[in-house]
């Protein structure tokens, strides 16, 4: 075998003998090479990527969103306390959202902030829920005062004049236990 017939007149076994190539392999010279790598150079240990920390990230694209307008808390606790007012304390729940409705409203129409629909939402059911509670007492109240003057209890009808004179004698009654 003759070294010309290798390809750049280099020996069979590559470079630097019978070792087989290994890229990762220092070049010939060990320390006092020239291509040595100075002390502290080092290539990273395997697996860790060899840059630094990735930067950081740049403007957001096509500008920033602004912030959300606020919401009126007086909207939110008017359209709560409206909702409370169907089952939890109908008449003073009612009452208070329709009061904190109106307020909300005053306060939006100066501060710039959110929930014009949920205070007229809360104004709305305040009136709505407090009517028919209002209705309710009263028609159970009629119910029972009808009751009372159907079944005669303390009536005295005067079949003569067409007068019902039971009404004072039940309430007086019903209050006196």
């Amino acid at each position: 075998m003759s070294w010309s017939s290798s390809p750049g007149g280099e020996p069979p076994g590559g470079p630097f003998g019978d070792q087989p190539y290994s890229p990762y392999a220092l070049p010939p010279g060990g320390e006092s090479s020239p291509y040595a790598l100075p002390p502290g150079n080092e290539p990273p240990p395997y697996g860790m990527p060899p840059y630094g920390p990735p930067p950081p990230y740049g403007p957001p694209p096509y500008g920033a969103y602004p912030p959300p307008a606020k919401t009126n808390v007086f909207a939110i606790v008017s359209l709560v306390c409206s909702l409370c007012g169907i089952f939890v304390a109908p008449l003073a729940a009612s009452i208070a959202g329709v009061i904190f409705g109106h307020l909300a409203k005053k306060q939006l129409q100066t501060s710039g902030e959110q929930g014009d629909g949920m205070a007229t939402a809360g104004v709305v059911l305040g009136y709505v829920f407090g009517g028919l509670y209002l209705l309710a007492c009263c028609g159970y109240f009629g119910i029972w005062l009808g009751l009372l003057g159907i079944v005669g209890i303390g009536s005295s009808y005067d079949s003569g004049t067409g007068d019902y004179t039971f009404v004072l004698p039940t309430v007086a009654g019903l209050l006196a236990g």
